[in-house]
């Protein structure tokens, strides 16, 4: 059964109080922000590639069946069927379609290389930021004990009361399980690296992460991204060449030297070439989404970084002054232990917060190498 896209050419809105027909052009580009649902779902229909696609694909399998040449037959060589539909496949399609699987064997073996890539990046990555959790937790752990060390000095001088000195007793303890667990992570990660990089597995290693460095931001421009990803990004290579065969043999044989023997040749040409075309449109889709994800995910982190990073120059000067309140007698032991945890808990999200960047520069580069991650944002 064939199938015939229905195109609507006026689209209605509802914008402040007026009802207004347009053109879906303008519509989609202009009215966009103020749509009903029922609106924004006609479009949605409108627009489901995948949809089309898979009912193109299904309507277009008895169509290959019957045009496709059978493995093996050549025409021959000043025969005056030479401009048949057979040798104008053997000549034109076929050479572009053997291409494009060479190119898709060629992108699978890319891919899977910048997947292990991808992986391994984000592997040690994590590496490091166990590694700098477990040093912030050593810190308050150090902070933790110098604080009972000051609340056993203020009690014995009668300044504050025994249950200061349990409660800064308790917090040296939690500080140390703290420590403890992150250490452990730590190790845990340690060995399955060892492992990989096939040394004795408890052996210490460090993993000399480069100083972090912020992308420029003229370089996260997303439509400069996407053009640069339409054009060169391998996963597209396969698409792109199948539509070029299709292409080509719709020009053969639509030219005035081809002798069409079968009047619905062209018609199943023109559906292969618009087939690959919705194929291409729906890769590039996926990719753009990824181009403007990537950049915004980067400017969002490293905005974040430089919050974080003030964060903890704030939380080291609560901190100094909640010990100086202390010392004075203006403070309890609460308010210097809440200023140590807020400090602990703004190290750590800096340090996450940096690992993020650091691991999304890195899959931005093999994204524009050719790698499609298999997670979202």
């Amino acid at each position: 059964m064939s199938k015939t896209k229905k195109y609507s050419t006026i689209g209605t809105v509802m914008l402040a109080g007026v009802l207004i027909a347009a053109p879906l052009s303008s519509f989609a580009e202009q009215l966009y922000n103020r749509l009903t649902v029922q609106d924004a779902v006609d479009i949605m229909k409108e627009n489901d590639l995948q949809t089309e696609i898979t009912l193109e694909d299904d309507d277009l399998d008895r169509w290959r069946t019957a045009f496709t040449p059978a493995p093996g037959y050549t025409p021959p060589a000043g025969n005056q069927n030479a401009s048949s539909w057979p040798a104008a496949y053997r000549t034109h399609v076929e050479p572009l379609k053997r291409q494009a699987n060479d190119q898709q064997d060629d992108y699978q073996i890319l891919s899977g290389e910048l997947q292990r890539e991808s992986a391994s990046y984000a592997q040690l990555f994590n590496y490091w930021l166990l590694e700098r959790q477990m040093e912030v937790n050593e810190t308050n752990l150090e902070l933790a004990k110098r604080d009972l060390r000051n609340t056993r000095t203020q009690h014995q001088q009668g300044q504050v009361s025994q249950n200061d000195v349990v409660q800064a007793e308790i917090g040296v303890n939690s500080a140390q399980v703290s420590f403890d667990e992150s250490k452990q992570n730590f190790d845990q990660l340690k060995y399955q690296i060892n492992q990989k990089l096939d040394q004795s597995i408890p052996a210490d290693i460090e993993i000399m992460v480069p100083e972090l460095t912020f992308i420029p931001q003229g370089e996260l421009n997303a439509d400069a991204v996407k053009q640069k990803i339409f054009n060169n990004h391998g996963s597209l290579g396969f698409t792109k060449k199948m539509l070029e065969a299709y292409t080509k043999g719709h020009e053969v044989v639509t030219g005035d030297n081809f002798v069409v023997g079968n009047d619905t040749l062209p018609v199943y040409l023109e559906r292969e070439v618009g087939y690959w075309n919705l194929q291409l449109r729906q890769q590039r889709q996926n990719l753009e989404i990824l181009a403007y994800s990537f950049t915004d995910n980067l400017k969002r982190l490293e905005n974040t970084i430089r919050l974080h990073e003030e964060n903890v120059k704030q939380g080291e000067k609560l901190y100094a002054a909640a010990n100086r309140s202390f010392e004075q007698g203006m403070s309890t032991f609460s308010d210097v232990e809440d200023a140590r945890l807020n400090l602990l808990n703004t190290n750590m999200q800096l340090a996450s917060a940096q690992k993020d960047y650091m691991e999304a520069k890195e899959e931005f580069r093999l994204f524009q190498e050719g790698h499609v991650p298999s997670q979202g944002f």
